[in-house]
This record gives C-alpha cells, sequence and structure tokens, in this order.
C-alpha cells in the first residue's frame, strides 16, 4: 500500500516571540507582571494542516521565570497557502524566581502550563511560513515559605496572560 504526499509525515520546525499581557492572580488580588517569551518547537505534519509536535521555551516575567515544556497541536482552518489556524499547548511548566533580593525559606515551584490560541499563516515559499498570533495562556505555580515559628504554608498561585506572537515555520 503506498502513501500520496499529502499522507506522509512532514518534519517542521517552529520558533515563535511573544509579548506578555496579564499577570498574576494572588489572595484574590491580580498584580500586573508583563514580559516576554520565546519558543521552539518541532513535530511533524501528520495531515494536510494538522501539526503535532514538542516544544519548550522560556517565559520571562518582571519578578518570575518559567521553561515549559509542552506538546503542541496546530490545525489550519483551510488546506491554503494562507490560512488562520487555532493552536494548543498543554504541559508542565519549571518556575525561577528572579527576585533582587534573597529570601530564606521561600520556594517557587511550576506546574500546569496551557495556551491556547487563534493564528494566521502565511506561506512565503514551500519551506517557510510566517505566523501572527493571540492567545491565551494559563500558568500554575505554587509558592512555598516559612514564617518566625516555623510553621510551613503553601500559596498556589496562577498566571493568566494574553499573548501576541510572531513566528516562524520550516517545513
Amino acid at each position: 500500500m503506498s502513501q500520496s504526499d499529502e499522507d506522509t509525515f512532514n518534519k517542521y520546525f517552529k520558533i515563535n516571540s511573544s509579548y506578555v499581557f496579564g499577570g498574576q492572580i494572588y489572595n484574590d488580588d491580580f498584580l500586573y507582571n508583563p514580559g516576554y517569551t520565546i519558543q521552539l518547537s518541532h513535530g511533524y505534519n501528520v495531515s494536510k494542516g494538522i501539526f503535532l509536535g514538542l516544544g519548550s521555551g522560556f517565559i520571562n516575567l518582571k519578578d518570575h521565570q518559567f521553561v515549559p515544556v509542552f506538546i503542541e497541536i496546530t490545525g489550519d482552518k483551510k488546506k491554503k497557502s494562507n490560512t488562520p489556524f487555532i493552536k494548543f499547548q498543554g504541559g508542565y511548566s519549571f518556575a525561577f524566581d528572579k527576585s533582587a533580593i534573597e529570601l530564606k525559606n521561600y520556594d517557587l515551584s511550576g506546574g500546569i502550563y496551557v495556551n491556547m490560541g487563534l493564528g494566521h499563516r502565511i506561506e512565503l515559499n514551500d519551506s517557510f511560513s510566517l505566523l501572527f498570533e493571540c492567545s491565551y495562556c494559563h500558568q500554575a505555580s505554587k509558592m512555598e515559605y516559612q514564617l518566625f515559628n516555623d510553621n510551613n504554608y503553601t500559596q498556589a498561585m496562577n498566571y493568566d496572560y494574553i499573548m501576541l506572537s510572531v513566528g516562524l515555520i520550516i517545513l
């Protein structure tokens, strides 16, 4: 049984850069915490317009940094060279604190990472396409700390963002 060109698994490589609008939900308050991201993903065009891959990135916020590792699924709306698309990423993100002062008995850990959005792919030639995207991102994390009387506390920290991205996909 032979496969046509449309049925073969073509590799792809994608790089995205984003500006992040949003912040942290902490103790029923919203703290604006903007930043930027860069993401790399690699996978396969499993059928015409459906991409499945693995990726990682770097999210740099005002006070915290995250390194997400995710599975990515992208689907083109039309089977044309210039088309809208939808994207979903899900995985886990590792967290780092970059505060100017070192706090004793304080630990920030990562959590679930979800990013979903809409975009537009513009084919530049047979191998390269330009991507424009707007997405919603949710990043969960946890802060553990200890106070004077040696009581340990855990605080869930959630980050919710709108990300505006520009990217390049290489087929």
